[in-house]
């Protein structure tokens, strides 16, 4: 088994919840518990789960065995290493990874709350201030990557996740060290992703947000500048919030 971690914490109480998904021994994985799933995509699934060892919810993505090759689960390995370095209050954590009986894993922070496109999907208005404040975080992780040498490369609504007023980045599977002019290429992407999900939170705007939209979504800005933009913009709402 391979296995790599960042973080401990002390084991808490067990909740009511735990103690019920106990009793069926098809939630139980390594030394967690599997309370629902909350997330599905073409090679993976993800729980919420219960880690037995710290006491904690975290977010476990379970890898399809039958839909993974060797040299595709060395490189995801490879990537939540890389991304692990990456230390943001609008990041998501990650806590460990690692294979058990054949199955590769990625342990990582709950968010409890929802993605943006679960959101966009019941066809919820923000206003101007709430989208550019969330946009605003997600873009502040970007930079924080970008700094890092890192790229995510799929960057979307559903890979944003509020808990209250805070915004965090997710799907560290995707996170790539940027060593090449094609990264280079994704670092840019980034950036247009960023200008992408600020028209979707925004639906409509006035022309001078619009033309600053349109310069992010056709990769004429640097995720600093993005940022730095997007800032001065939401100052013109209300005061910006300390980072």
């Amino acid at each position: 088994m391979i296995e790599w971690q960042t973080v401990a914490a002390e084991p808490a109480g067990m909740p009511a919840e735990v103690e019920e998904r106990l009793k069926d021994p098809r939630w139980s994985f390594r030394d967690y518990v599997l309370i629902r799933q909350i997330g599905e995509g073409p090679i993976a699934r993800v729980f919420r789960a219960w880690r037995r060892e710290t006491g904690q919810f975290v977010a476990l993505k379970l890898l399809r065995s039958d839909r993974v090759t060797p040299p595709m689960i060395e490189r995801f390995v490879a990537e939540v290493r890389a991304a692990s370095r990456l230390r943001h209050p609008n990041v998501v954590r990650i806590h460990r990874v690692g294979t058990c009986g054949g199955t590769t894993f990625l342990d990582s922070e709950f968010v409890d709350g929802e993605s943006l496109q679960v959101r966009l999907q019941r066809g919820e208005p923000f206003a101007q201030g709430a989208a550019l404040r969330l946009v605003m975080q997600a873009a502040r992780a970007v930079v924080a990557a970008h700094a890092a040498g890192l790229v995510h490369g799929d960057l979307k609504p559903s890979n944003v996740l509020v808990d209250g007023s805070r915004a965090k980045v997710a799907d560290f599977g995707m996170w790539r060290v940027r060593e090449d002019v094609r990264e280079a290429n994704e670092a840019a992407a980034d950036v247009r992703s960023l200008g992408t999900l600020l028209g979707r939170l925004l639906g409509s705007c006035g022309p001078d947000l619009g033309r600053f939209v349109r310069e992010a979504c056709e990769g004429r800005l640097s995720s600093g500048a993005f940022l730095d933009a997007l800032e001065r913009r939401l100052a013109g709402i209300e005061p910006s919030p300390a980072r």
